[in-house]
């Protein structure tokens, strides 16, 4: 099992579709982790959509479902954590540690306000952040996981480019073969 960063993320499991995040944001994904935002309220388990800052009551709770939608495959697994910045301003985040594989989904949370004064949400502000993990077993390490990456794109490069010249050759002998006729 080794933890996927942004590198690895960007060049194999976005484009496998293995981890699918919308909407992505890549000013949120740093790193090992990706910062998923408040994007509605829950209310009898239906997402209501966040069109003005969520007000906490003092000691209150709300029940909260997050912008993005996620997709694990059934090889991911995903770890999630609270923020500096939320328990700054009195607040806490409600979540199970970790998201399954096989997950799809909006995540519902809960959110409490633990100061005696009302507290305040702003639409789409960071809440969370979550850490996946590739969890096959796997007896290579992350440096020849990448490089085999790489070395995969290379090969798909090296193969466009060659039907790339072979169609500009085709593309060469028929206007030459043309011009014979004339």
């Amino acid at each position: 099992m080794f933890m996927i960063s942004r590198f690895i993320f960007e060049v194999a499991y976005k484009e496998q579709k293995l981890i699918m995040i919308d909407p992505y944001e890549p000013q949120c994904h740093i790193n090992n982790f990706y910062y998923f935002r408040y994007g509605g309220e829950s209310i009898d388990h239906q997402v209501q959509r966040a069109h003005e800052p969520l007000i906490i009551p003092p000691h209150g709770y709300k029940r909260i479902w997050s912008l993005e939608s996620f997709k694990l495959d059934h090889r991911i697994v995903a770890m999630i954590g609270n923020l500096s910045e939320l328990v700054i301003k009195g607040l806490e985040l409600v979540y199970s540690p970790s998201i399954d594989p096989g997950f799809e989904g909006l995540l519902e949370l809960g959110l409490r306000n633990n100061l005696q004064i009302e507290n305040r949400l702003e639409i789409h502000q960071n809440i969370g952040k979550i850490l996946f993990f590739d969890c096959t077993d796997t007896c290579i390490g992350t440096e020849e996981f990448v490089a085999n990456i790489v070395a995969n794109k290379a090969w798909a490069i090296r193969k466009e480019a060659k039907e790339y010249m072979q169609k500009s050759h085709d593309a060469w002998a028929k206007n030459i073969e043309a011009k014979k006729q004339i």
